[in-house]
């Protein structure tokens, strides 16, 4: 009975996902509001910098925030990430310009540079939190290449205490932090969060010169059956996301969801790079660039530009590692 619906399931999950390519309607689109990053991450799929002179204006964000608004309304959920975005010193505001227009934001950091103040500046202006936590003391340090774990927990208790709507802890699993998973389960329960995202490290960016920090197959299905034992536990309380999996329920193990994904990227959305680089994707295509918002109309880039993605036969890129 199960197995049948869980066919039915993924027809009339297909039909829709074939619905959303000839509709392409944008729900959500990433801004890369820097290049700049005051760590070094080994993994780190934009190989960012500790400067940079690409980074759009403080003005041309709100611009583009702008069109946004203008063309495809405020329902549109925006992503804010980097490089580091807490880097800007301009990050509030542009933030609160968009929380003006009636935009969701959601922001993505390493959670280094947060501190009292702008904790209770963020609640008032944002929705989700992600900070990542790429495992225990010595596995976390590593991949950051910096002596920073303390201080990012310490960081992630106070927007606990400070009741950041939706916060967020974000996992890149390799080979130094697949035995530890359990452990930094019950260190993120006893914080009380709302959502732990959990992926793989892929050859992407910086990671590319450190491939023998990726998982093996067999490690990668360890890691399978690590998130499903949490997804199938009851007691349970945080929402568990793997990858990019979206919603998987019709599958029987996590790792069979990389043999049928869809990757929305380029149907309903998008992303933009720091120097103002319109992509599909925000990490596996940076370089099939398909404008700029500098010198090109968005909207037109947008219903004209991303027709490979929208082909019928064209379910997802072929650079996802697993």
């Amino acid at each position: 009975m199960m197995t049948m619906l869980k066919k039915i399931y993924w027809e009339i999950n297909k039909k829709y996902y074939f619905l959303q390519k000839s509709t392409h309607e944008l729900k959500s689109i990433s801004l890369e509001i820097t290049g700049m990053c005051n760590l070094q991450c080994k993994h780190c799929y934009m190989d960012s910098k500790q400067q940079s002179s690409s980074d759009l204006t403080t003005e041309e964000w709100k611009i583009f925030i702008n069109q946004i608004n203008k063309y495809f309304g405020n329902k549109i959920n925006i992503g804010i990430t980097g490089g580091e975005p807490l880097i800007r010193s301009d990050l509030l505001e542009i933030i609160k310009h968009a929380k003006k227009l009636g935009f969701n934001v959601n922001l993505t950091s390493n959670g280094t540079l947060l501190n009292d103040g702008l904790i209770k500046a963020l609640k008032e202006n944002i929705f989700g939190l992600s900070i990542s936590i790429d495992g225990l003391i010595g596995s976390h340090n590593y991949l950051r290449q910096s002596d920073v774990f303390a201080q990012t927990l310490e960081n992630i208790k106070l927007c606990k205490k400070y009741n950041i709507e939706y916060l967020i802890i974000k996992t890149a699993v390799y080979k130094k932090n697949i035995n530890e998973l359990e452990d930094l389960y019950k260190i993120i329960k006893d914080i009380g969060i709302a959502e732990w995202h959990i992926f793989a490290v892929e050859p992407l960016g910086r990671a590319k010169l450190n491939r023998d920090e990726i998982l093996s197959p067999k490690e990668y299905g360890l890691l399978c059956e690590f998130v499903d034992k949490l997804k199938n536990d009851k007691k349970n309380e945080i929402k568990i996301r793997f990858g990019e999996e979206g919603g998987n329920f019709m599958y029987d193990k996590s790792c069979d969801y990389c043999k049928f994904k869809l990757c929305n990227a380029g149907i309903s959305s998008c992303a933009i790079l720091f120097n103002g680089n319109i992509v599909s994707c925000i990490q596996s295509n940076r370089d099939d660039i398909f404008g700029n918002v500098k010198a090109d109309d968005f909207k037109n880039i947008w219903n004209t530009k991303f027709i490979k993605n929208r082909e019928e036969d064209y379910t997802s890129c072929n650079k996802h590692n697993f």
